[in-house]
């Protein structure tokens, strides 16, 4: 059927959205329950196979869309908090010196500090693409709303529930916690449907040769840096 993938992704999107909105009694964690799952529904149909979920969820994200801010953007709040537990904290300096120079109440968005893995690199040439995509907005979508809510029905330790802004370009933004020096992150709602209906539109146009060959090795990895698959 013509544009397959679309229609069915418009349904669950107008579900989601209701439920987002407080109807029956819903709210974030019931629409983020459903978007989640239906990138990870869209990524099987791609890849089918078992024990490749996580890899292919950010598979799918990275080489299926087109939006801004990239699903493969850098959280650099969340990069430094885990650079500083794991007692790297020469290389957490030069990145809160450079990127993070602002207030701890100061509302952030995503344009205001996130960088790409070019642009880490540039800056601190001895981490490596793997350690560093851990922190890529695609994984932590997977790790810290798709896979809590899934088996905790909450987010997780480094992501949160309420955005810090209601702005309507919103894509990514922080959330400032008194007890805790380090920000938590929150997708908004119209950015994740945007990247779903992304990801539809091109599956759409890739229907006759799926599914696909699995990727010689798969983004998360850090095997392929520099060219896409």
């Amino acid at each position: 059927m013509k544009n397959w993938f679309t229609n069915w992704v418009k349904k669950k999107i107008k579900i989601a959205s209701k439920l987002n909105d407080g109807e029956l009694g819903g709210g974030h964690a019931e629409s983020m329950i459903i978007l989640s799952t239906v990138i990870s529904a869209l990524s099987s149909m791609v890849w089918p196979g078992e024990n490749i979920d996580r890899k292919r969820f950010i598979e799918l994200l990275k080489k299926f869309t087109n939006t801004t801010p990239e699903t493969t953007r850098i959280s650099i709040p969340l990069f430094v908090n885990e650079l500083r537990n794991t007692s790297r904290n020469k290389e957490a300096d030069i990145f809160q010196n450079e990127f993070m120079n602002y207030g701890h109440t100061r509302v952030l968005n995503c344009d205001e500090v996130d960088k790409t893995e070019d642009e880490i690199i540039m800056i601190c040439s001895n981490l490596n693409s793997q350690e560093i995509r851990k922190f890529s907005y695609a994984n932590i979508l997977y790790q810290e709303v798709r896979c809590n809510y899934i088996h905790e029905y909450y987010s997780g330790k480094r992501a949160d529930p309420f955005p810090m802004t209601r702005k309507n370009n919103a894509c990514v933004s922080y959330i400032n916690w008194v007890n805790d020096p380090y920000r938590h992150i929150h997708f908004h709602f119209d950015w994740i449907k945007e990247i779903i209906l992304t990801v539809a539109n091109a599956l759409d146009n890739f229907e006759e040769t799926l599914p696909l060959k699995y990727p010689e090795s798969w983004w998360i990895e850090g095997k392929n840096r520099g060219r896409r698959n």
